[in-house]
Order: C-alpha cells, then structure tokens, then sequence
C-alpha cells in the first residue's frame, strides 16, 4: 500500500512542480516578453522626442526670421507712412511731369495758389492744368493716385475734347487742383513755408 500511497504523490508533485515551471516560464515570459515592449516603448519615445526637438529648432529659426522681417517691415512701414516735415513740391511736380510724358500729356500751367493749415498738418495747393485725349487723362490721375507722395487731387474739371492744332487731334483740358500735404508743429508759424 505504501507504494501504491507513494505513486499518487508522486504525480501530484510532478503535476505540482509543472504547473510551478508553467508558472514561473509564464511569469518569466511575461517579464522578459513585457522588459522587450517597454524597450521598444522608450526606444520609440526617445526617437519621437529628438524629432520634436529637431522640429522645434527649425520652428524657432523660423520665428527668428519672422520676428526680424517683422522688424524691419515696421522700421519701412514708419518711415514710408510718415508725413513728411516739409512738402517736396519740386521733386513732386517732377514726378507728375514724368507721368505725363509717359502719357504724352501737355502741362498747361502750373500755379500756386496757397496754403492751409490745420492742427499737425500743413496743405500747399496748386493749379494744375493738363491737356491731352481722355483716356490718357485718365491713367495720368491713376498714377497719381497710386503714389507713395501725400498729395491728392482737391478740385477736378474736364472740358470736352476740342480739335486742336494741324493734325486736328481730339484734346481734352483737365484743370485740378494738387494739394501737397507736409507736418506742421505747434511751434511753427503760419508763413514759415511758402
């Protein structure tokens, strides 16, 4: 009976001790299968990681360079923006006799004809009257219009087109008055700018 009693030991503890090896390999997987994916884990995070970084440097380079355009756009803005003290008139009707060559215009006259201020702002105005076809007129006040000069058109007549000289030339006449804008300080007298 002993060894009958003995057998039946036996297999429990060979069924006790493979059910522990189970056990222990099932643990000893899981650790060693789990220590793979948590390397795998952080060996992925630390490639996300130096991307960011590397993403980062080229985000910073890039507002770097913008905050310096930005700069420099503000310095342009201010100085092409800002009335000027004193009104350019020679440099300005030297532009308008530009665009109107360009536009094969005559420039009838060109007379002064006073000044105004107001609070901060000085405005010299001009006669100005130039003859040529309509639609000539007409990209010659386009272009001045469109320019960088503080000056605007106050005042605008167009006579109709009349035949003029021996090649009997449709011709318009506009006649307008250019107002040319400059600062004028508190301190500055009335007559300082003629």
């Amino acid at each position: 009976m002993r060894a009958s009693n003995k057998h039946p030991s036996m297999l429990i503890d060979i069924a006790g001790a493979s059910l522990l090896a189970a056990w222990l390999f099932a643990l000893l997987s899981m650790t060693v299968l789990r220590d793979d994916s948590v390397a795998d884990e952080i060996r992925s995070l630390k490639r996300s990681i130096a991307e960011t970084s590397r993403s980062l440097a080229v985000a910073q380079s890039q507002l770097d360079r913008s905050r310096d355009q930005l700069h420099s756009n503000r310095e342009l803005l201010r100085e092409r923006g800002k009335l000027p003290d004193t009104a350019p008139v020679d440099e300005y009707f030297q532009f308008l006799s530009g665009i109107a060559d360009r536009h094969e215009l005559s420039i009838l006259s060109q007379i002064p004809i006073g000044d105004r201020t107001y609070p901060g702002l000085r405005e010299r105005r001009f006669a100005y009257t130039i003859s040529g076809s309509l639609p000539r007129i007409v990209a010659f006040f386009r272009d001045v219009e469109s320019s960088s000069y503080w000056a605007d058109i106050g005042y605008l007549t167009i006579h109709p087109s009349r035949v003029t000289g021996s090649t009997g030339a449709a011709a318009s006449e506009a006649q307008l008055t250019i107002c040319l804008f400059s600062a004028k300080s508190a301190g500055t007298d009335d007559g300082d700018e003629g």
